[in-house]
């Protein structure tokens, strides 16, 4: 797991807790990190009596540790809020950036404000990449009843919506589905004791690390098939663009919806953030890409390859 991490895996781990089902109490802490096919792909896990400050801070210092992490630079951490996660993360990779998930987020703040449509607008906020966006959603959403923005932004909003989401991890994640999804795929073993369920987790993850290895030997790109598949999708909406070209680097780019946007090819970058935070190029830098005779494949993020 570790040498997958280093070799190729976005600096990106979700952290998460679950109960032990069996006659053996206690929880299990793991750490979830994905490929580049955005798959699964368990770093560590171990089984403590109770969930606080104290296990969460040696769980993660050997988890720094042994996967080389520093002070946290360039890296980034989702989590659930849970109880002394974020006292362990502030106090031993200080630079990491940390991530609450929105589904998380969600739960806590449905128990007050109900609804479709508040839910909608929520997950319109938490998927937003740029500012104007996210203003437009806020304000459709203190539409919706009195003092429900104040109670949204309870929850640091920097750590949930995608506006304030740092590149360096080419991870735009607003949940953490990776460590829940691991937690259900141990259900299983979990209702073992100790030994035993440990002992098959080793077994399942053996199994899956061959899988993962025989599947990419299939692919047909030199990229994951997740990557392309979004990048087929951005191309098909690039084709609704139109630009303006300054001569050099820049372009303007208005999508279908008269939304204009500026694209720097010199830095790979625009202004609707997408294809600085996931790694693979927005539509509008696809449709500048195309129009100086440019293939988009060329400009996805190694972490994909």
């Amino acid at each position: 797991m570790k040498k997958a991490f280093k070799a190729g895996c976005r600096r990106a781990i979700g952290l998460d807790g679950c109960f032990l089902k069996g006659v053996s109490k206690g929880q299990m802490l793991v750490a979830v990190c994905k490929g580049g096919n955005n798959q699964m792909l368990a770093l560590a896990w171990a089984v403590v009596e109770v969930e606080n400050a104290f296990t969460w801070r040696w769980f993660v210092n050997i988890l720094r540790h042994d996967l080389e992490l520093g002070d946290g630079t360039g890296l980034t951490t989702l989590s659930d809020m849970q109880k002394g996660l974020d006292i362990a993360i502030k106090d031993l990779p200080p630079n990491a950036e940390q991530r609450m998930c929105a589904r998380h987020v969600l739960a806590n703040f449905s128990k007050k404000w109900k609804g479709i449509e508040i839910r909608n607008c929520f997950w319109r906020c938490a998927k937003s990449t740029y500012e104007q966006e996210l203003q437009k959603y806020l304000d459709n959403m203190e539409k919706l009843g009195d003092g429900i923005n104040g109670d949204l932004l309870y929850y640091n909003i920097d750590r949930w919506s995608k506006v304030y989401f740092k590149y360096l991890s080419c991870c735009d994640s607003v949940d953490n589905n990776m460590a829940e999804s691991f937690n259900s795929w141990i259900l299983g073993p979990r209702h073992k004791t100790i030994i035993t369920m440990l002992e098959e987790i080793r077994v399942k993850m053996m199994r899956r690390v061959r899988q993962l290895r025989e599947f990419s030997e299939t692919w047909i790109t030199n990229i994951s098939p997740m990557a392309l598949k979004v990048l087929q999708e951005n191309t098909s909406k690039s084709m609704k663009c139109t630009l303006e070209w300054n001569g050099e680097y820049g372009f303007e780019v208005k999508d279908s919806w008269g939304n204009k946007f500026i694209v720097n090819l010199n830095s790979n970058t625009c202004t609707c953030r997408s294809w600085m935070l996931k790694g693979i190029p927005c539509c509008h830098a696809i449709a500048a890409l195309h129009f100086r005779k440019l293939e988009p494949i060329h400009y996805v993020a190694h972490w994909y390859i």
